[in-house]
């Protein structure tokens, strides 16, 4: 990264000297670049024209959460500040945005993703794609309070919402909610290779991963939940997690998720419509 140094005022009602703006073009295609402004690339000319306008209006909205920004930076104000600094600083004016990067970052260090389940096999790689959908918005994170510590994605076709993952927090922090992540990217990731399958099936396959998560980041079995149902498939899990550890398999045997799956069929039913993300 190169320090954007500018001599005059660059923007709406600016000085627009060339070389100034030239810089300030090529900064924010750095952010493009990286996709946490989601923009297309600007043409470094030089010329601050309406889309270099747009682009330091929105800057201003994600990262320093201006509601009526100016489209302008001024020499030592804090626009430049946020210009010069990290790319990969949470932004405030974006919630969706943050819990987006946060699921990225999940799944790009979900190493021990790497099973085999009634005939599906999940590996790292899958999950890094799946980050790469979050962050491309083919797949879209919603903060939703009224998910409370819980998260849900939509994949019917019926659905207004489809390929949206709802999250309770703002940010997948700890081990527990980043478990979550895994075990709503499991549905995703169905929903991506189109595989379609019961209820039970599949959230067997997510509990199991759930629990695998967490079990690798903390060693411990999943702390209890409310439901009752969803604790004794979290008991199961870890019992099946713990015995692949110990075999140093990455399979889960046939009777092993046939266990699993007769104790998920007590939290809903029904059929999985995964079609495609």
């Amino acid at each position: 990264m190169t320090n954007c140094i500018i001599a005059r005022s660059v923007g709406k009602n600016g000085r627009n000297d060339y070389s100034d703006v030239l810089k300030v073009q090529n900064r924010l295609n750095e952010f493009i670049d990286a996709r946490t402004l989601d923009l297309l690339r600007l043409d470094p000319d030089g010329d601050c024209g309406k889309l270099t306008t747009a682009a330091i209006c929105l800057f201003q909205e994600l990262y320093l959460n201006h509601k009526h920004p100016d489209g302008r930076i001024d020499v030592g104000g804090p626009t430049l500040d946020k210009l010069n600094g990290p790319i990969d600083v949470e932004r405030p004016g974006d919630v969706n945005d943050i819990l987006a990067r946060s699921i990225a970052t999940t799944l790009r260090h979900a190493s021990c993703m790497h099973f085999t389940v009634d005939g599906i096999t999940f590996l790292p790689g899958n999950f890094a794609k799946l980050a790469e959908y979050f962050e491309k918005k083919r797949l879209r994170a919603i903060y939703s309070p009224a998910h409370g510590v819980n998260a849900e994605y939509f994949h019917k076709n019926t659905s207004d919402y489809k390929g949206c993952l709802f999250a309770g927090f703002q940010k997948a922090s700890s081990a527990v909610e980043r478990s979550i992540v895994i075990h709503e990217c499991v549905h995703a990731y169905c929903d991506s290779i189109g595989r379609n399958m019961m209820v039970d099936v599949a959230e067997a396959i997510a509990h199991f991963a759930q629990t695998l998560y967490y079990f690798d980041a903390t060693g411990s079995s999943y702390p209890a939940t409310g439901n009752s149902n969803t604790n004794a498939l979290l008991t199961k899990c870890f019992a099946a997690v713990k015995q692949l550890w110990l075999d140093g398999r990455r399979t889960v045997k046939p009777n092993e998720f046939e266990t699993l799956r007769k104790a998920a069929q007590s939290l809903s039913n029904g059929y999985f419509a995964y079609d495609g993300t």
